[in-house]
């Protein structure tokens, strides 16, 4: 695996006891750049690294062959945008993806300066390697984001454990492992999007 799952987490990880371990199927990364998207029309078939940032924490999945490969947590990669420089490049030379999702930082978008910044970063890092850089509006189609992630648990349910056991009330603070979920509703809408997002990503 890339790294453990929480490991910076600076206090008790909302991870439950029954979680599945997360794993990385080598059968799963891509075996070149060209090969993998030549003449490609669609992202069936692609390897997808998609990473969200929310308030002082940062989570990712890696999809590959429709499969739900690697996932994690970080809390320390959230602080400056070297921080998250570096753990991008990180998961991008150690998943190795064809493709790099990432929030589109438009009018929809609703993220503060900071988040933004960051969020930047990831693309300008993924620029820098042989990958698309997709960036996408974080889809909402549910009433909450508890429902959203409900359904994402239903759909791959290797991540159903780190669901909420509930929706939270109005005064409490969002969970962590709801960015697990946010990345995830980020990937589906890239891998699910027009094939002119791709063609636009590939120049």
């Amino acid at each position: 695996s890339v790294r453990n799952t929480c490991a910076d987490v600076s206090r008790p990880c909302e991870i439950p006891e029954n979680a599945k371990p997360r794993h990385l199927t080598v059968s799963a990364r891509c075996n070149g750049y060209a090969s993998a998207w030549n003449n490609q029309t669609s992202m069936e078939g692609l390897s997808v690294l998609s990473i969200a940032v929310g308030t002082r924490r940062v989570g990712y999945v890696f999809i590959g062959d429709g499969q739900l490969c690697d996932w994690g947590l970080t809390v320390k990669s959230a602080k400056t945008k070297c921080d998250i420089a570096v753990f991008v490049q990180e998961l991008i030379s150690e998943l190795q993806p064809n493709v790099v999702v990432s929030e589109k930082c438009d009018r929809a978008c609703r993220k503060g300066n900071r988040t933004r910044a960051l969020i930047g970063t990831i693309a300008e890092i993924a620029s820098h390697n042989t990958v698309l850089d997709v960036s996408v509006s974080r889809p909402r189609r549910y009433k909450s984001k508890f429902e959203e992630a409900t359904f994402l648990a239903e759909k791959y349910p290797e991540i159903a454990g780190y669901l909420p056991t509930r929706k939270r009330r109005f005064y409490e603070f969002e969970p962590r492992n709801m960015m697990l979920f946010e990345a995830l509703a980020l990937a589906e809408e890239a891998m699910q999007g027009p094939s002119n997002r791709l063609a636009a990503a590939m120049g």
